[in-house]
């Protein structure tokens, strides 16, 4: 079941993503938080960067900035391509 719910997230993600993202201009930038895998204790993974990877892929966008937490849980800006 698990595995379900996170199909299922990773396809809402990229569905709202490439309708929520639609209206911005070619050079515009999102930044978001939690590019990673998921949390290994609890066992859940998030699907995020799945989700922005395939979201770039699709929608013609670009990563132009990743962190390097110690926590893992990185923060990306991504820009469209013009």
């Amino acid at each position: 079941m698990k595995k379900l719910c996170i199909v299922l997230s990773l396809l809402i993600v990229l569905a709202l993503g490439s309708i929520a993202f639609t209206p911005i201009k070619s050079g515009g930038i999102i930044a978001g938080h939690d590019y990673t895998i998921g949390n290994w204790v609890d066992g859940y993974r998030y699907g995020v960067i799945e989700a922005v990877n395939e979201f770039c892929v699709n929608d013609d966008w670009e990563m132009i900035f990743l962190t390097a937490e110690t926590d893992q849980y990185r923060s990306f800006a991504i820009r469209k391509i013009s």
